[in-house]
């Protein structure tokens, strides 16, 4: 068995449905042998192999989405018209 802890929130959203992230805890499990990727007792490095290129990904989309809003309040900065006296 596993067991689902709680959803964990991001962003500020509370987390919910299968779409989200939990927080998942396993008691017992048995996977077997014919259902194994990789080595035995390997599963955690497995991970962390897959894990680390995912990792980059989302932290790259993250500076280009940043990068992108940073750019469009230059852009609104330089565009912007003041009334006189207002600050």
């Amino acid at each position: 068995g596993y067991e689902l802890v709680r959803n964990i929130p991001v962003f500020g959203e509370p987390g919910e449905g299968c779409a989200s992230h939990a927080e998942i805890k396993y008691t017992n499990c048995r996977v077997p042998l014919s259902n194994l990727i990789g080595e035995e007792n390997q599963g955690f490095r497995l991970a962390q192999e897959r894990l680390g290129p995912g990792r980059i990904h989302h932290c790259m989309r993250w500076i280009g989405i940043a990068e992108t809003a940073f750019d469009l309040m230059c852009k609104r900065a330089v565009s912007r018209e003041m009334e006189e006296g207002v600050v």
